[in-house]
């Protein structure tokens, strides 16, 4: 998520998580980019957990 912050995007609702928690939890959270087409880490920045391959 900072990766998409930094990359412009803002963080609507949501976004507080506790990073130090044991886990791979986040919660529920929107972000909003205002130019997506100009934006490649919105595209490129897989949002959920990655399937084994």
């Amino acid at each position: 998520m900072n990766a998409l912050i930094q990359a412009g995007c803002e963080v609507l609702l949501g976004g507080k998580a506790d990073l130090n928690a044991t886990g791979a939890f986040f919660p529920p959270t929107l972000l909003f980019c205002p130019q997506p087409d100009e934006t490649p880490a919105v595209h490129a920045i897989e949002a959920f957990a990655r399937l084994p391959p």
